[in-house]
């Protein structure tokens, strides 16, 4: 990417975000590194009243084009570098009297700068950061040596920032326009703050403190690290996982070395794990279930799990074959897909489209090395469970199977 403004967004313009008005006075090209690319975004630099600042970020992303509305917070208890260098993905902080799961942590650059950047703020200059927050709300921290900031911020929906600046919504999506050297895979965030209202962005409350170089805000696990576990002990502001929803797991019906006639199939039971997989939601909730490896022949091979698999609603039983994706999709792309996010899966026909539905995190017992993120997808007729770690990505198509065809199997099969 060159650091030409792909956006109609100039330098002297104004605009009204929240009832209060805003002027352009810079804009700064950002980036950072992601599976040896340099993903870049731009952040302009807004300047209102009484000192008050702000930050518009857009990013061209897989998904299209967004926009990020950010202002500086003072946090309750003030945030130290030292305490924040060790952070990793699924950590919580406290920011504004709530726990908050790290969803990214990672480093900045600073590679143009255009008008006036914010304080202190020179190209060429590096900071470490950590995103976090789940759903409409968004805080980044972002830190050197000498100084820690924080930021909240708001995904912002075309037509908003169209009307802050008084354009027409079509001028914003200009053709080939793209903030990344790719499609980006993150959205990059420079200050913020503003919560959804009815009229686009609640009342904000912006401190006047200079903000210095905010680390982009890259999703490369986004939302879906929320439910990692954290380590047994926390620094100094950080609080241990909320207590989970407790769901029994169900018995284990079958057995390793079992021999199953199923399908058409001798499907023999290799290996049996119990997962705890966790949703997301306003309380966190897991729920193990049971995962057996199957095997028919040499070459034929099958998830079959029991449990909340696909829902934390009811217990179910799910067969999971491999499915290898019309485009290969690497870890950290698969971290940027949202709710909602459509994927071009679907392969049956009259199929309506595939889209993520549902974001999870498993664990294995007794095995803390076999974490894996994931999202469940579906169309109106296809099923697909997508699981990744930071060595690789699984993908099946999942089958829901009914109680009794399970249970007509398990009536004819061989004991080891």
């Amino acid at each position: 990417m060159n650091n030409l403004n792909p956006t109609p967004i100039q330098i002297g313009l104004s605009g009204s975000f929240s009832g209060r008005t805003y002027r352009v006075v810079g804009r700064v090209v950002m980036g950072t590194e992601i599976d040896g690319e340099t993903w870049k975004w731009n952040e302009f630099n807004l300047a209102g009243a009484e000192e008050e600042v702000a930050t518009l970020v857009h990013e061209q992303t897989e998904s299209g084009e967004q926009w990020r509305f950010f202002t500086p917070i003072e946090p309750a208890e003030p945030l130290r570098a030292t305490d924040l260098t060790d952070l990793r993905v699924g950590d919580l902080v406290t920011l504004e009297n709530r726990p908050q799961p790290i969803t990214g942590t990672g480093s900045t650059t600073v590679y143009f700068i255009e008008g006036q950047a914010p304080e202190g703020v020179q190209e060429g200059d590096t900071a470490r950061y950590f995103n976090a927050g789940s759903g409409s709300e968004m805080w980044v921290a972002s830190w050197t040596e000498d100084e820690v900031e924080l930021f909240k911020g708001i995904n912002l929906p075309r037509g908003a920032v169209a009307g802050a600046f008084d354009l027409a919504t079509e001028s914003l999506a200009r053709p080939g326009a793209s903030s990344g050297s790719g499609s980006g895979p993150g959205s990059g965030l420079r200050s913020g703050s503003g919560l959804p209202g009815s009229g686009g962005i609640e009342e904000l409350s912006t401190p006047t403190w200079p903000a210095k170089l905010i680390a982009g805000f890259v999703a490369v696990v986004c939302a879906l690290a929320l439910y990692l576990f954290l380590r047994p002990t926390h620094p100094r502001g950080f609080l241990p996982h909320p207590p989970a929803e407790a769901r029994p797991l169900p018995p284990a019906t079958l057995s390793v070395g079992d021999t199953l006639p199923w399908q058409g199939f001798q499907w023999r039971v290799q290996a049996h794990r119990v997962i705890r997989q966790g949703y997301p939601g306003g309380k966190f909730r897991s729920m193990d279930l049971h995962e057996f490896e199957l095997r028919a022949g040499n070459e034929s091979s099958a998830l079959l799990r029991f449990g909340r698999v696909l829902s934390p609603d009811r217990n179910e039983w799910v067969l999971l074959l491999p499915f290898e994706p019309p485009q290969p999709l690497l870890p950290s792309r698969a971290a940027t897909r949202q709710l909602g996010h459509p994927l071009a899966w679907g392969s049956a026909e009259g199929s309506g489209p595939v889209k993520v539905t549902q974001l999870l995190l498993n664990e294995v017992e007794g095995d803390p090395a076999a974490t894996r993120y994931g999202f469940v997808a579906r169309s109106d007729r296809e099923i697909f469970l997508a699981r990744w770690n930071e060595e690789g990505i699984t993908v099946h198509r999942a089958q829901v199977v009914p109680e009794k065809e399970i249970q007509e199997a398990q009536k004819q099969r061989k004991m080891p």
